[in-house]
């Protein structure tokens, strides 16, 4: 028979009946080393699936946090925005200091005037 039959015919086989194989005949053997690596074939094969269930997780994960990110940053916009509003119109202490440095603002450029101006408006 050649490798490739005995591959095929490996294949078919349970774990168990592999390890009889390895087990059974000389490491250096045809037929324990072709059930060596049918072995290491399964066991890379059922960890490309885990990894496959990893990365879809991941993704889903992924996703979740950038909606959360999403829903988070448009939250905080919004009370931002209600709580500037609310202080303005709401907080006389605000538009008082307000209007005291802008009547301070006007007074002291009418302290400041040119002469020359002054002169002319009378």
């Amino acid at each position: 028979m050649t490798n490739f039959k005995k591959h095929e015919e490996l294949k078919n086989k349970t774990e168990a009946e592999l390890a009889r194989i390895q087990a059974t005949n000389h490491p250096l053997e045809d037929s324990a080393i072709l059930s060596r690596q049918e072995m290491q074939r399964r066991i890379i094969k059922e960890q490309h699936e885990l990894n496959k269930e990893i990365v879809q997780s991941q993704k889903k994960i992924a996703l979740r946090m950038a909606i959360l990110s999403a829903v988070f940053g448009i939250i905080g916009v919004l009370v931002g925005a209600f709580l500037t509003e609310y202080l303005i119109e709401y907080r006389p202490i605000f538009r008082e200091k307000k209007s005291l440095h802008t009547r301070t603002t006007n007074q002291e450029q009418k302290a400041h005037k040119d002469p020359i101006d002054t002169n002319n408006a009378k």
